[in-house]
């Protein structure tokens, strides 16, 4: 499992297989997160008799997890922000447009019924 996880690393690394460099920085740190997790299940074995280092190890573990958790959850949290506040600035011109071009019917009619009325 660390192998393949070193491999992984290196693939994304000279491929950057997403066009979103973000995504790209993202994976890799997820894959080490992973890998150091990875690095904890050799604790948790026969061949380590100590249960204090196994506890320590499972909060660090839990640390761990809990660290890449938080980390995906702010980048996705900051990504949608941007997108909704592309999302009212978009929104924001259109509504602006179609009060303008409303304002303009208007204007339009008020003349044509001027000019009705000068008749």
């Amino acid at each position: 499992m660390i192998f393949h996880c070193i491999l992984l690393i290196c693939y994304i690394i000279t491929v950057r297989p997403f066009e979103n460099p973000l995504l790209n920085k993202l994976e890799i740190f997820n894959e080490l997160c992973i890998m150091l997790a990875t690095y904890h299940l050799l604790v948790f074995n026969d061949f380590v008799p100590d249960l204090d280092m196994q506890y320590i190890f499972g909060w660090s573990m839990i640390g761990v997890s809990l660290f890449n958790i938080l980390v995906n959850v702010l980048i996705m949290l900051k990504e949608s922000m941007k997108l909704l506040k592309r999302l009212y600035q978009l929104l924001q011109r259109k509504v602006q447009k179609c009060f303008k071009s409303k304002a303009r019917k208007e204007d339009y009619k008020m003349g044509e019924t001027q000019q009705n009325i000068m008749k």
